[in-house]
C-alpha cells in the first residue's frame, strides 16, 4: 500500500477514536457523513469510469475522465474536512475561519469568482467543539459548491461575527438568485444545507430575488 494511503489510514483512524472518546455521538454523526459523502463520491468514480472503457469517442472518454478528475478532487476535499472536523490540534473559532477561508479561496478560484472574506470576532481562541466544527465547514462547503454550480455569480461575500452567545454567519453571492417562498434553494445541495443548519440548533434565513443574488444568513448558539 502507498505510503499516502498509510499515512491517511493513521490519522483517520485516529480521528475517529479520538471522536469517540471525546463525544459518541459526533462519532457516529461524522461516520455517517463519511458514508454518505465518500459512498456517493465513489460511486459516481466507478460509474464515470466504467463509461470511459466502453469504447466511446475519444472527445466523451476526456470528458468523463475529466469528471472522474473533478469527483476524486471533491472526494479527496472531502476527506481532509472529515478530518479536520474530528480534531486536527486546531480546534479554536480562529482555526475554522482560517480553514474556512482557505477553502473557499482555492475553490472559488478555480471557478474564477471573486471572494471577500471579513470576520469579526470577540474571542478568536474560544473553543469549539467537534460538532461545532463540522457543521459549520460542511454548511459553508455546501453553500459555496451550490454557488459555483448553480448560481452564475461572480462575487461572493463570506462574512462571520461572533457575540458572547451566537455566532453568525453569512454568505451571500451576486448571481442570478432565487425564490425563497417557492420552496427553490438553487439546487438539490441547499436541502441538505437546510437540514444541516438545523442540526446544532441553528436557524437559517435566505435572502434572495430572482438577479438579484442570494444571501444565506446562519445563526447558531454556541
Amino acid at each position: 500500500m502507498p505510503k499516502i494511503a498509510v499515512n491517511f489510514l493513521g490519522r483517520l483512524c485516529h480521528g475517529l477514536s479520538r471522536g469517540r472518546t471525546q463525544c459518541p455521538s459526533c462519532s457516529i454523526r461524522i461516520a455517517h457523513d463519511l458514508h454518505d459523502d465518500l459512498g456517493s463520491g465513489l460511486a459516481s468514480i466507478r460509474l464515470e469510469s466504467a463509461m470511459a472503457g466502453m469504447g466511446v469517442a475519444e472527445k466523451s472518454a476526456r470528458d468523463t475522465l475529466m469528471r472522474v478528475s473533478e469527483i476524486a478532487r471533491n472526494v479527496g476535499d472531502d476527506l481532509r474536512r472529515i478530518i479536520w472536523a474530528m480534531g486536527s490540534g486546531q480546534e479554536s473559532l480562529g482555526d475554522l475561519l482560517a480553514y474556512v477561508r482557505s477553502h473557499a479561496a482555492e475553490l472559488l478560484d478555480r471557478a474564477e469568482i471573486d471572494l471577500r472574506f471579513e470576520a469579526d470576532v470577540k474571542d478568536p481562541e474560544r473553543h469549539l467543539g467537534m460538532d461545532q466544527r463540522k457543521h459549520l465547514v460542511l454548511f459553508t462547503k455546501e453553500a459555496l459548491h451550490n454557488v459555483v454550480k448553480h448560481a452564475d455569480a461572480r462575487h461572493v461575500e463570506v462574512r462571520m461575527h461572533s457575540t458572547d452567545t451566537q455566532l453568525h454567519w453569512s454568505i451571500a453571492n451576486d448571481g442570478r438568485g432565487i425564490d425563497p417562498d417557492g420552496g427553490d434553494l438553487g439546487g438539490t445541495g441547499n436541502a441538505s444545507m437546510a437540514k444541516r443548519a438545523k442540526e446544532p440548533g441553528a436557524s437559517l434565513k435566505v435572502i434572495s430575488k430572482p438577479g438579484k443574488g442570494t444571501r444565506l444568513e446562519l445563526v447558531m448558539p454556541w
